[in-house]
Formats: C-alpha cells, sequence, structure tokens
C-alpha cells in the first residue's frame, strides 16, 4: 500500500483534545515510576536530568511518535484506533501482530504491579486469617501455600477482566481517552500539584519561593483542569456519536438484508 501524500491527509483538528488526553494516558506512569523510584538502589541516578525517569519517558515518547505519525501517514483516515488493527492480511503482518501480542505479554506484570500490590494487600489482610485458622478440605491449612493460591488466582482474574473490556468495548480508543482525562489529568497532574504545595509550602520560609512555587503549580492545575474538562466533553461526544454511527448502519443494513 502506497504512502499518501502530506496534502492529501485529512485534517486532525477537531481530534486535538482526543489526543491530548490520550497522551496524557500514555504518560500518567506515576504509579509505576513511584514504585520503581522506591525499590532502585541510587535514587539519585531516578530523578537527574538524564536519569532513568526522564530517559525512560523520552524513549516512550519516540516511540508513540513515530509509531502515530507513520501510522497516520500510512493509512490516512482508515486508521483505526489501535495500529494493528489498520494492517492488512499477509504473514508479515500476522508477524507483526505476534510480535505485539508478546510485547504486551512481557509488560503486563510492570502495568498490573501497582494495582496488585494495593488490591492483594487488603485481600490478603481479610483471607489470611480465615486460611491460616481453618482447615481446607480436611488438611490442615498450610497458609503461605494457599494464599499463593489465591494470589495466583486472583491475578489471573485480573487479566481475564481486562481482556474481556478490551473484547466487549467496541471502541476502545475512546475509552481510552475518557479515561485518559478522568484519571490521569487528575492523577498525573492535579492532584500532584496539590500535594507539591502542601508538602513544601512550610518549606520555603522565602515568599518569593512560595510565589513561585505556588505559580508554578496554579498553571500546572489549570492544565490538568482543562484537560480534564475538555476531555471527558469532546471525549463523550465521540462516544455518543460513534455508536449513533453504529444504530444508523444497522437500521440501513438490516432491511436490506433481510429482504435479499
Amino acid at each position: 500500500m502506497p504512502i499518501q501524500s502530506l496534502d492529501r491527509l485529512p485534517p486532525v483538528g477537531d481530534k486535538i483534545p482526543q489526543f491530548f488526553v490520550t497522551t496524557l494516558f500514555i504518560f500518567e506512569g506515576s504509579s509505576v515510576s513511584m514504585s520503581l523510584y522506591k525499590t532502585i538502589r541510587t535514587h539519585h541516578h531516578f530523578r537527574m536530568t538524564f536519569g532513568v525517569l526522564n530517559v525512560g519517558e523520552l524513549i516512550v515518547m519516540l516511540f508513540y511518535t513515530s509509531i502515530g505519525f507513520l501510522g497516520y501517514l500510512q493509512y490516512g483516515e482508515d486508521t483505526e484506533g489501535t495500529i494493528t488493527s489498520s494492517l492488512p492480511a499477509s504473514p508479515l503482518y500476522d508477524a507483526v501482530q505476534l510480535v505485539y501480542a508478546v510485547v504486551v505479554l512481557g509488560t503486563y506484570p510492570i502495568i498490573l504491579y501497582v494495582p496488585i500490590q494495593v488490591l492483594w494487600n487488603i485481600i490478603k489482610q481479610k483471607v489470611g486469617p480465615i486460611i491460616n485458622g481453618n482447615e481446607w478440605n480436611g488438611v490442615k491449612s498450610q497458609g503461605g501455600a494457599r494464599l499463593m493460591i489465591i494470589e495466583l488466582v486472583f491475578r489471573a482474574l485480573l487479566v481475564v477482566a481486562t481482556y474481556l473490556l478490551s473484547v466487549v468495548v467496541p471502541q476502545l480508543d475512546l475509552i481510552i481517552s475518557l479515561v485518559g482525562a478522568i484519571t490521569s489529568s487528575s492523577v498525573a497532574v492535579m492532584i500532584p500539584s496539590i500535594l507539591h504545595t502542601v508538602t513544601f509550602w512550610e518549606q520555603n520560609s522565602n515568599r518569593w519561593a512560595r510565589i513561585r512555587l505556588l505559580a508554578v503549580n496554579l498553571v500546572l492545575f489549570a492544565i490538568g483542569l482543562t484537560a480534564f474538562t475538555l476531555g471527558i466533553y469532546f471525549s463523550v461526544s465521540d462516544i455518543i456519536d460513534s455508536y449513533r454511527t453504529i444504530e444508523f448502519i444497522n437500521e440501513t443494513t438490516l432491511p436490506s438484508s433481510s429482504v435479499g
């Protein structure tokens, strides 16, 4: 398939809000970043100018930018929500999708690391005393082994739940933009700006340092609030338009198929 010329590509102006909140969703790795910072041995290597965080974010940005640009340059308005869905059926592209599936399989434990750590500790506090204090199948419970089985089942259920969500939701890209508008703008921008102000306000005795701290965090909070408001509005509008389009297609195709 030949690459489309730049002047023939459709405009993307009306998709800028969706792009913005989707980008927030992509870069919202604060939970994983904080867990990595907690476990890393040399913390200064993490937060330095060319440290783990900045270099990692730069690599992620380059990957997403190049894949998004080249995919849009190739498929134009036919670009799907996930670029692998736009690939034609051929052995080469099937191999690409297989490699992509392997990558997702390898990175899934990292993505679910924080939710599992939070949720499993809550479940373990509830289930642990019951298992350790009772018998299971007539045999005295071995708490560690039983808890490991339950933890593996819990991890598997999380994976199955996210898989079912991706299957059930027809327009996954629109849901991602909505989730990015709600969670990423608040968790990655607004809440950290508030916490940063509260944490370092008393430590900055200098008046101008406090003014600078407040000004920077107010700007960040305003950016997050703008992304939150506009992102929800445009994402919900796109979801409604998408389902209206699906209903219109069904209404126009079903009568003709029944007549035939």
